[in-house]
């Protein structure tokens, strides 16, 4: 059924027959509704639900709601229309329709989005499980990403390029260096004979008189005259500073020995034999023959010291005591320091440790890197920190850390977790037969 309905001052003609329009009226007051309708005053038609009034009307007019109150059995629509005059009635005609009410409530709706400059603005309904949902799945993600990407990602390249024997052009930690020392006038004349001096432990000092041994290859491939001092069982640092018997190796570490030698003083040595239950067999006849060496004969000296530092835990640097000889670097720097006051012509070549294992509680290898000593560090740090003390002493430097026995051979060259096969004291001979001619074409220059 479709509603009508006009609003219209007192003394207007309507017409309130339903489904016939056209019957007019005269009077001065508004006739009284026709069967079927019905006439409401305004306050009963602002309580009606769904009541709205029409805007922009004077309340001196009087305003008419009509109803259906018949049920139309019959299925007719009932069409109630009330005419007037246009002329008269003018702006003041409006029409009330329920479709025309919700499309103002849609005006409103928009407007109320309205920004301040005019703009309309897109209004989001927005869930908190959504947002909670991508926050969530945003952080497992970066959780995710950090740990693929943990560390530094190498290529197949990248791995193929590390050092081997098999490609000893690969670019290491190799340094040479002529010696910065200057003659003057005081430096032997040379003889023509490659005279060369070897401190250290294990590498050189297994099988040290034996012809598979590193110094004893070496020379038979560099044609040189070699003496090997190198001591089984000692360190490159000390554990006391000064020295006390309760550690009698400790006058065979690196600098110990060299501080010794260069002031033939056997005074140490002497209380290192005296404390030790049992002297190895042929130490005190190899260190006098140390002291009674003319060094004017002496072209280079060669220190190698494995990894025994970092299995026992000595400590590494001291920044305030750089020849501290309780620390490999004090101990490096002091002996090199005094090498060189005392016989200044010599070249000083340092050959690092090679990789060694670690010993995990229950007697496993296990990377000397990913198992950290006392002083959570691994072995590469001891390298490193040798590294860097040859080149601030200025002398040589030859990785075998990187260069030759790396971590992913290590176990076709040695016996054990530490010392070297015959496979490795052949290759540690050639780097050190690789690094003489080295050096030679440097002092030809």
């Amino acid at each position: 059924m479709q509603l009508y309905f006009t609003v219209f001052p007192k003394n207007s003609t309507i017409s309130l027959h339903p489904g016939l329009p056209g019957n007019t009226e005269t009077n001065d007051k508004a006739h009284a509704p026709q069967k079927g309708c019905t006439v409401m005053d305004k306050k009963q038609m602002t309580e009606k639900k769904g009541y709205s009034p029409a805007e922009n009307l004077d309340d001196g007019w009087d305003d008419l709601e009509i109803e259906d109150l018949d049920d139309d059995s019959d299925g007719n629509d009932v069409d109630v229309e009330a005419d007037m005059d246009m002329e008269d009635a003018g702006d003041d005609y409006v029409e009330y329709d329920d479709e025309d009410e919700e499309k103002e409530d849609e005006e409103e709706n928009d407007s109320d989005a309205e920004d301040a400059l005019g703009r309309k603005e897109k209004r989001l309904r927005v869930s908190i499980h959504l947002v909670l949902g991508i926050l969530i799945l945003g952080i497992l993600g970066l959780c995710f990403y950090k740990y693929k990407t943990f560390g530094n990602r190498i290529t197949q390249e990248d791995i193929d390029a590390i050092p081997t024997p098999e490609n000893p052009e690969i670019e290491t930690y190799d340094y040479f260096t002529a010696n910065p020392m200057q003659d003057d006038g005081t430096f032997p004349e040379d003889d023509g004979v490659t005279t060369v001096v070897c401190f250290g432990n294990a590498p050189f000092a297994d099988d040290k008189d034996s012809d598979n041994s590193v110094c004893s290859l070496f020379a038979k491939d560099s044609q040189a005259v070699v003496y090997n001092y190198a001591v089984a069982d000692s360190l490159l640092a000390a554990h006391e500073n000064p020295f006390t018997t309760d550690y009698p190796m400790d006058a065979f570490s690196f600098s110990y020995l060299i501080s010794s030698l260069v002031s033939g003083d056997k005074t140490r040595l002497e209380e290192a034999y005296a404390s030790m239950e049992n002297v190895p067999t042929g130490l005190q006849s190899s260190m006098d023959e140390l002291f009674s060496l003319d060094f004017r004969t002496v072209d280079m000296v060669y220190i190698m010291y494995d990894g025994s530092d970092y299995l026992e835990n000595s400590m590494i640097y001291h920044d305030q005591i750089p020849d501290e000889p309780r620390y490999i670097a004090g101990s490096l720097t002091a002996g090199i320091t005094a090498l060189r006051d005392a016989y200044p012509w010599v070249d000083i070549v340092v050959m690092s440790p090679t990789f060694a294992y670690a010993v995990d509680e229950n007697g496993k290898y296990v990377s000397s890197d990913m198992q950290k000593n006392e002083w959570n560090v691994g072995l590469s740090l001891y390298f490193m920190k040798e590294y860097e003390t040859a080149f601030d002493n200025q002398v040589s430097f030859v990785d075998n850390f990187y260069g030759a026995i790396h971590e992913d051979i290590a176990s076709a060259y040695l016996t054990d977790n530490l010392h070297l096969n015959e496979e490795g004291r052949k290759l540690i001979a050639k780097r050190m037969y690789d690094s003489l001619t080295t050096l030679q074409n440097l002092q030809k220059q």
